[in-house]
């Protein structure tokens, strides 16, 4: 879902539909096969949250945060 109302301008905008592209992107590749190779009902200390999440998880923050501090999905 997306905030129309964001009061961060023109860059805050593109920052948070490359967030949610990435969000979107990710989904698609694991529609196809597994992102990863550990139960979902395994946890693991992440370092993006305080509460230990599902490798999936983990993986899916990084790909997304990466997305994020490149502003870029292309690499």
């Amino acid at each position: 879902m997306i905030n129309a109302n964001r009061r961060d301008g023109a860059v805050g905008m593109v920052q948070m539909l490359a967030h949610e592209s990435a969000h979107d992107l990710l989904s698609a590749f694991a529609q196809q096969r597994p992102l990863v190779e550990t139960r979902r009902t395994k946890l693991y200390p992440s370092p993006l949250r305080v509460d230990p999440r599902p490798m999936e998880g983990i993986y899916h923050a990084t790909f997304v945060h990466r997305a994020n501090a490149s502003g870029s999905l292309n690499g």
